[in-house]
């Protein structure tokens, strides 16, 4: 699977209420002290550009379990994406991650390349809350650049679970929110 960039991924009211409702003083945050989870060994990608902190995030499923009282809110968009690849897939992992400016973050400055599960058959989706600064890049296996997508409200980007990517953060806009999809084939439920 290529990656795909899809604007207008939902309608401008649904866009609008999870901006409104994820950037809100009342959706609870959890700080997280790495922007990559683990698992998978990411130092074989780290370079001089490669910086890894904090970030917030919010979890509605884990580990094919509803985690959270929101979960609602991200149920519509995951079916549109199965409907969107023309296939059933499980919800293995969805979450909100929230980023914010950081001192040590400038230019060209990205985290960790990574892959978000190594179980077959996966395909990641991303879903940008908001207009920011902050883009999400793909690379290949020599580790270069092949693809950089700028967060634009409402925009999905859906790709295989095999093709590294890392995000940036913000530096001109003061918050940078994105809902992460990892989607598993029906039946493969481990």
């Amino acid at each position: 699977m290529e990656i795909t960039v899809i604007d207008n991924f939902v309608g401008k009211y649904t866009q609008d209420y999870l901006e409104d409702t994820l950037l809100s003083f009342e959706f609870p945050l959890f700080l997280n002290r790495s922007t990559v989870l683990g698992g998978v060994d990411y130092m074989q990608f780290t370079d001089s550009n490669t910086v890894d902190i904090p970030q917030f995030i919010h979890n509605f499923v884990k580990n094919y379990n509803f985690v959270s009282n929101w979960t609602n809110l991200v149920i519509p968009l995951y079916l549109r994406l199965c409907e969107h690849l023309n296939q059933d897939y499980d919800l293995l992992r969805c979450k909100f991650n929230l980023n914010v400016p950081h001192p040590s973050v400038t230019g060209e400055k990205y985290y960790t390349p990574h892959v978000d599960t190594d179980l077959p058959d996966s395909i990641v989706g991303i879903y940008y809350v908001n207009d920011s600064d902050g883009d999400t890049l793909f690379f290949n296996s020599d580790k270069e650049i092949i693809k950089r997508v700028t967060p634009k409200k409402g925009t999905m980007v859906c790709f295989d679970n095999t093709v590294y990517h890392a995000g940036q953060s913000p530096i001109s806009t003061d918050v940078r929110g994105v809902i992460n999809f990892n989607l598993i084939a029906k039946g493969l439920v481990c």
